[in-house]
């Protein structure tokens, strides 16, 4: 922050997948995936929100 000043916007732009049929994804894959594409850019978003909401 202290070389540009401010926070202005964040891009969320995380995904992952696995391929297969859903029959044969190991619970471990599906947590790989939920927590690469829901829980990563939550943290993200909470890291970054009380910048973006100072920069207004």
């Amino acid at each position: 922050m202290s070389t540009y000043g401010r926070l202005d916007g964040v891009v969320l732009n995380a995904g992952a997948g696995r391929s297969g049929a859903v029959g044969d994804l190991s619970v471990e894959d599906w947590e790989t995936v939920m927590r690469t594409n829901l829980t990563g850019p939550l943290l993200l978003l909470r890291a970054a929100l009380p910048h973006l909401l100072t920069s207004r």
